[in-house]
C-alpha cells in the first residue's frame, strides 16, 4: 500500500476524509463552525493539503483555517461581517499553528462545543510518514 492510499485510510477517522487531486495532493477541507443570522452569514472552515513526494521520499503538509462571511452586522457590539478589528493570538512551533478552534467560535456569537483539534491531522499526517520512511515537513504556502 502506497503512503497516499495508507493517508486516505487513515483519514476515514477524521471529520473530513482526504480526496485526490489533479495536481497529485491529497486535500480535505472541513466547516468547523457556521453561522447565519438575517442578511448575514460567518463561517470557520479548515483546509490541508498533503503532497508525497516518492522521489525524495518526502511528505510537505499545508493547513490554514479560513474565516469568512457576508453581509450585514447589526451593531458595533456584533461580529459579523462589516467593519471591525479583532485581536488573535496563537501559540506556533515553526510554521505549526497548535491548539483549538474555541476562540474562532466564539467570534461567531455563540458558544459552540468544539471539538475538532486541528492538530490531529498533522499528527495522523506526520505519523504515517515517519512509519513510511519520509521526511515529514509543514510548509507555509499551498505545496
Amino acid at each position: 500500500m502506497s503512503l497516499k492510499d495508507r493517508l486516505i485510510e487513515l483519514g476515514k477517522n477524521l471529520p473530513a476524509q482526504f480526496q485526490p487531486q489533479q495536481d497529485g495532493t491529497l486535500a480535505t477541507e472541513y466547516v468547523v463552525a457556521e453561522r447565519r443570522w438575517l442578511l448575514s452569514r460567518k463561517k470557520v472552515t479548515y483546509r490541508c493539503r498533503v503532497r508525497v513526494d516518492e522521489a525524495r521520499r518526502a511528505v510537505r503538509m499545508f493547513e490554514m483555517l479560513k474565516e469568512s462571511g457576508f453581509g450585514l452586522s447589526s451593531s458595533s457590539d456584533d461580529i459579523g461581517p462589516g467593519f471591525g478589528f479583532k485581536k488573535e493570538t496563537c501559540k506556533t512551533t515553526g510554521p505549526a499553528r497548535e491548539g483549538g478552534i474555541d476562540e474562532q467560535a466564539r467570534l461567531l456569537g455563540r458558544q459552540y462545543k468544539c471539538e475538532f483539534d486541528f492538530s490531529a491531522v498533522r499528527n495522523v499526517v506526520k505519523q504515517a510518514a515517519t512509519e513510511a520512511g519520509y521526511a515529514f515537513s509543514m510548509c507555509l504556502t499551498d505545496p
